[in-house]
């Protein structure tokens, strides 16, 4: 069964990060939420999108990942059409 995880990255700004985004589009369903915020749905854990996007990152950057509840709010999110989607709101 296919989940929604959200994904946090906090990184040095001065590099480049298209790989990441990249390896993001690899999921068929996904969104850029805020400019460090991403959401994916996929069947698989919260470790293996770990482990699968920390590949594409540096070192010292810090990810988080956490299955949705399904319940969520939010003001100007980049993807708030795929949020209406995927996420009820309360």
């Amino acid at each position: 069964m296919k989940k929604c995880y959200i994904i946090s990255i906090d990184r040095n700004p001065s590099r480049l990060y298209e790989n990441f985004l990249d390896a993001i589009k690899t999921y068929s369903i996904w969104a850029k939420i805020t400019d460090s915020t991403y959401a994916v749905v996929t069947n698989q854990s919260t470790t293996d999108v770990r482990d699968h996007l920390i590949q594409y990152l540096n070192p010292e950057d810090r990810i988080f990942v956490m299955k949705s509840s399904g319940v969520a709010a939010w003001r100007h999110a980049n993807a708030a059409d795929w949020l209406q989607k995927y996420l009820p709101i309360t």
